[in-house]
């Protein structure tokens, strides 16, 4: 094992941060539904033969030209091994060398999902390989081998029991008994993007064929890899290789996609979630009931109203069992630093609110999930279009995922009067912020005033009681929140914060 891995990325953030910009692929979608689209648009309905597919990666997908002869290199032991046409001209059998040379290794077993169909033969997995390296990797997972467990060394044409240097260590690859295989630091991230590419596919997202157990030892590993060894041009070249002797069923081709959008790994298997949010607004609260009131269903937009471009399915809010529990859309951000010194905001999601105050997200069902985010500790602040927004006193662990409850107590958002107090002692967030400025003053009474004056109906940013209508229940809950003195207690961030869309 080797620091490289530590030395790469700081952070799994960090690493995405500095990645050369690409567009993404299937923006907007993380977890499960991106899954099924990757499936849906990369799966490949077309490759090689068996024959074929040896003799295409040898000769095009993985030709290469060392010393001014063309040949090959091994992946996990840069061994090259020229076309010499010897003994045969045929590519297979001129790099095989009576089985001293190179063969094609299939980076996901057969013995795990690979050995048979479209999986067998897909280029994407398939790599040149010495021949006695391919032998001893057989199925094993792979994994960091600590060095001094190391039983093999890999490296050109040698393989050998004791630790070559120190210094060159980084050079060679390693196995750990009959537990692990570790390739060479620089293809790490290859053989990462490989493995990523098969699972999608054919997983339990696609074929089914591969083993979830299989590839649910090596994930974290995995991902280590993918990011401490980001895509390189020649990686993202040779998927386009691939994808000219394989054939997708879309309109998409047949490329590795985890090879050209580096944040596809952590958008689809590695969300962090703000678990189970628990919310009250004060405007929409009934304490007669213990919920909040959905009058709003019938006219909530089915996109959010912060700018953040998240939406709804059509007739989500009226038609669907949960759609029509929704009190109003909720916008929540992901923050580190420190509140008193300075906050920057990581990542922002839109949500819902059902009316027992449960934060879902655009699905109705899950919690809302931040993709490309590093497990780690966060504050989570909670925006709303016009009550006053509040956020946890401490940083929660998102490993993947937290659950916390805003309303059981006033410690539970962060400052002095963060929330209100209800009258059957829950929780609330601060009604009758109208104006969006992070206190109740008098821009929300001139937003109430300009409403009644108008007629103002649905969905308004002076309805506080969110009951569809601008009435005088509204101006009571300002009038006695004014006089409250009611003040965000959420830190200004310093990152621009989006403006909500609102009537």
């Amino acid at each position: 094992m080797s620091l490289f891995r530590w030395m790469g990325c700081l952070a799994g953030l960090m690493c995405l941060l500095t990645w050369p910009a690409r567009a993404q692929i299937q923006p907007g979608l993380t977890g499960e539904p991106l899954r099924q689209a990757l499936v849906a648009d990369y799966t490949p309905t077309t490759v090689l033969s068996d024959a074929a597919s040896k003799d295409t990666l040898y000769a095009v997908i993985d030709r290469t030209n060392v010393g001014g002869q063309d040949g090959v290199l091994g992946l996990y032991t840069e061994y090259f091994v020229p076309f010499d046409c010897s003994p045969s001209c045929d590519p297979s059998q001129d790099v095989f060398n009576n089985n001293a040379g190179i063969n094609q290794e299939h980076t996901w077993p057969r013995s795990e999902g690979a050995g048979s169909g479209n999986a067998e033969r897909d280029l994407h997995h398939l790599f040149p390989t010495r021949v006695v390296v391919n032998s001893d990797r057989a199925s094993l997972p792979f994994g960091e081998s600590d060095d001094g467990s190391t039983t093999a060394w890999y490296y050109l044409n040698q393989s050998q029991g004791t630790a070559p240097p120190v210094a060159t260590r980084d050079l060679w690859s390693e196995r750990q008994g009959l537990t692990r295989f570790e390739p060479r630091e620089s293809v790490k991230g290859d053989v990462a993007r490989a493995l990523f590419y098969f699972y999608t596919i054919y997983g339990p997202n696609g074929t089914d064929q591969a083993s979830t157990a299989f590839f649910d030892a090596m994930k974290e590993t995995l991902l280590d890899w993918h990011e401490a060894d980001p895509p390189t041009a020649e990686e993202e070249a040779r998927s386009l290789r691939v994808a000219d002797y394989q054939a997708t069923g879309s309109s998409e081709p047949a490329i590795n996609p985890f090879v050209h959008d580096a944040t596809l790994v952590r958008r689809a298997y590695f969300e962090s979630a703000a678990g189970a949010l628990t919310v009250l607004l004060e405007g929409a609260y009934d304490v007669t009931t213990g919920t909040m009131r959905t009058d709003l269903s019938a006219v909530l937009p089915e996109t959010d109203p912060y700018g953040l471009g998240q939406s709804v399915a059509s007739g989500f809010f009226t038609a669907a069992a949960t759609g029509q529990r929704v009190v109003d859309w909720l916008r929540l951000e992901l923050r580190t630093g420190d509140p008193m010194t300075g906050m920057t905001v990581v990542d922002e999601r839109a949500a819902l609110l059902l009316d027992d105050g449960t934060v879902v997200g655009t699905n109705g069902t899950g919690p809302v999930t931040f993709a490309g985010i590093a497990p780690g500790a966060y504050y989570v602040a909670v925006f709303h279009r016009n009550h006053l927004a509040a956020m946890t006193p401490g940083a929660l662990s998102l490993m993947p995922s937290a659950s916390y409850d805003f309303t059981s107590g006033a410690g539970q958002a962060y400052g002095t009067g963060g929330q209100t107090l209800t009258g059957d002692g829950q929780w609330a967030l601060w009604a009758a912020d109208g104006s969006g400025d992070g206190q109740v003053t008098a821009p929300d009474f001139n937003a109430y005033n300009a409403a009644t004056a108008s007629g103002t109906t649905g969905y308004a940013a002076a309805d506080y009681t969110l009951d569809g209508q601008v009435t005088a229940p509204d101006f009571n809950t300002y009038s006695a929140n004014t006089a409250a003195g009611a003040t965000t207690q959420v830190p200004v961030s310093s990152s621009a914060v989006r403006a909500p869309a609102q009537n």
